[in-house]
């Protein structure tokens, strides 16, 4: 009878990896048993065992697959601040145009689901992520250098997403994990900074439509988006037949402004400023550079009690702001 692996023997990295999916499972407010049915792996009595000092397997194998579940969970969570912000959220007319898209998609029955939305640095592509999320459920994966040349990455973060366990041993394994928890499910999937497509990502998004009824939308950065088409011609070609709407963000104007404006006190100003801010945010940043500049407006020069903000306040925001991001970007 092997004896009974008892928790003070493992050594330091293995007992840190057992205390830190203690920490997430409190962060979570699950119960253990809770926790260990959404997020890992072997049964629930490995794992209680492991914790209690009972476990007479081959504990080292055990931990090395809890290990891989605390980095899918440490992704999942990574993205969580992003998709629960508390930012308040403007409905523009392009971010309609892509609601109503995804809307359209769910009700096709065939494989032309996808929806790519274009956008620059700034033009909302993370609000447009949040509200997806809030309102159609949908399943966050953001895009990552590996997927250019890895078929299984693109389909291990994927499933990452869709809160799938690993370890998977083989690229045909997280495949058929992926498909299995999207099938039969009306999920949105949506591939934020998707800038990273390489032919394996496009060709896995593209499987994706054609087995599942899952909408797939995409946000990337037009140029870049461009380039890797060009890049894998032939598979972006047949990824992109099943768009229902390639929508590109236009320029801001002072109307898309003056949500972002209405806490603070411009007075009579409101449209001179409105101009002001829109031209400095279709140089650069697009609404990120809008709420950049309120915020400095609120922040650092005091303007969030009412007193009336001046054009002259506006313009110094504008280049402060606009020197600070030429400084850090």
């Amino acid at each position: 009878m092997p004896k009974a692996q008892n928790i003070q023997q493992l050594n330091a990295d293995e007992q840190a990896i057992v205390a830190a999916l203690q920490e997430k499972r409190d962060e979570l407010g699950l119960t253990d048993a809770a926790f260990h049915r959404r997020y890992l792996p072997r049964a629930y009595s490995t794992w209680h065992r492991i914790q209690h000092d009972g476990y007479a397997g081959n504990t080292s194998k055990a931990i090395k697959e809890y290990e891989q579940a605390l980095r899918t969970l440490e992704n999942i969570r990574a993205f969580a601040p992003k998709i629960e912000s508390d930012e308040p959220f403007y409905m523009m007319p392009v971010f309609e145009s892509v609601v109503e898209a995804v809307n359209r998609a769910h009700a096709r029955t065939d494989e032309n689901r996808l929806v790519v939305f274009l956008a620059p640095t700034g033009g909302g592509k993370d609000a447009m992520c949040r509200h997806l999320a809030k309102t159609h459920n949908a399943k966050i994966v953001e895009g990552r250098e590996s997927w250019r040349k890895s078929y299984y990455a693109g389909c291990a973060d994927v499933c990452n997403a869709l809160h799938v366990k690993g370890p998977w041993r083989s690229t045909r394994e997280v495949e058929f994990d992926m498909l299995a928890k999207i099938n039969g499910h009306n999920h949105t999937i949506v591939a934020n900074e998707g800038n990273s497509f390489g032919p394996q990502t496009f060709n896995m998004f593209k499987l994706i439509l054609n087995q599942t009824s899952a909408v797939v939308v995409v946000c990337a950065i037009p140029g870049i988006f461009d380039r890797m088409r060009l890049k894998s011609w032939y598979e972006s070609t047949q990824f992109l037949r099943r768009a229902v709407a390639v929508i590109s963000a236009p320029e801001i104007d002072p109307e898309n402004v003056r949500p972002f404006m209405a806490e603070l006190n411009f007075g009579d100003d409101r449209d001179i400023c409105a101009e002001l801010i829109t031209i400095a945010a279709n140089t650069f940043g697009r609404f990120n550079m809008v709420k950049r500049i309120i915020e400095n407006l609120r922040d650092e020069h005091s303007y969030a009690n009412g007193r009336k903000v001046s054009i002259d306040a506006v313009e110094t925001a504008i280049a402060e702001t606009e020197a600070f991001l030429r400084l850090y970007s």
